[in-house]
C-alpha cells in the first residue's frame, strides 16, 4: 500500500510538472518558433524585393550603357551646337543652311530624375538650301548621328527651287552646284542633362550655353 502511494504520488508529481512547467515552456517555445518563422518570411520577402529590383537594374544596365556610350547624357550647348551646323554644311556641301533654335523647356520624366538627370527639350526650325534630293537626306541623318540625344523631325517639306535646264546643266558643267531643292523642317532635340549642368540661381545656363 505504501509503495503505491508512493507510485501515485511521484505519478501526480510529474503530472504537476508537466502541467505547471513543461506545458508553458512547450508553449513558448511554440510562440516563439512562430514568430521566429514570421521573422525569416519577412526577411525572405525583403530579399526577394531586393532581387528583384536587382534583376531589374540589370536588365536596364545595358540599355544604360548604351546611352551614356551614345552621348545622351550630355547637356545641350547652344555654341556646340552653332559649330555642328557649319560643320554639316561644309561637309556635305550644302549651299545654305539657316535656322531658329528655340528656348529649351524642362519635361518631367521619373526615370531621369531617379539617375539625378532631367529631360530637355529643343524645338529647331531649319531650313537647307541644296543642290541634290539626297544632300536633304546626308543632313537629317548626320544631324541625328551628331546631336546627343535624340532628335526627332517632326516635319519636312521639299521644294523644287530651279529647274534642271540648260542654264543648270551649264554651271553643273563647270563644277558649280545650283539650288535645285529646298527644305524646310521642324525638329525636337531630347537630351538627359544633370542637375548639376542645370542654370543657376542667377540665370546662367550652365549646360546650355
Amino acid at each position: 500500500m505504501m509503495m503505491f502511494l508512493c507510485v501515485l504520488g511521484v505519478f501526480a508529481a510529474l503530472i504537476a510538472f508537466y502541467y505547471a512547467y513543461l506545458l508553458p515552456q512547450i508553449d513558448k517555445m511554440e510562440t516563439d518558433y512562430y514568430k521566429v518563422r514570421q521573422d525569416i518570411s519577412a526577411i525572405e520577402d525583403v530579399i526577394g524585393g531586393h532581387r528583384t529590383a536587382f534583376e531589374a537594374f540589370s536588365d536596364r544596365r545595358t540599355p544604360y550603357d548604351e546611352i551614356v556610350k551614345d552621348g545622351f547624357l550630355k547637356p545641350q550647348r547652344r555654341l556646340e551646337l552653332a559649330q555642328t551646323f557649319a560643320d554639316l554644311q561644309e561637309n556635305l556641301g550644302l549651299l545654305n543652311l539657316r535656322y531658329d533654335i528655340l528656348p529649351a523647356q524642362m519635361e518631367e520624366s521619373e526615370q531621369a530624375q531617379e539617375i539625378n538627370h532631367r529631360l530637355m527639350r529643343t524645338d529647331m526650325t531649319i531650313e537647307v538650301d541644296a543642290f541634290l534630293d539626297q544632300d536633304i537626306v546626308n543632313f537629317v541623318k548626320a544631324l541625328k548621328d551628331k546631336l546627343p540625344g535624340h532628335v526627332r523631325i517632326s516635319s519636312l517639306s521639299l521644294t523644287r527651287r530651279g529647274p534642271l535646264d540648260q542654264q543648270a546643266l551649264e554651271q553643273i558643267s563647270e563644277g558649280n552646284k545650283p539650288l535645285l531643292v529646298q527644305a524646310e523642317m521642324r525638329a525636337r532635340w531630347h537630351s538627359l542633362v544633370a542637375n548639376e549642368d542645370l542654370p543657376d540661381a542667377d540665370g546662367q545656363e550652365a549646360g546650355l550655353e
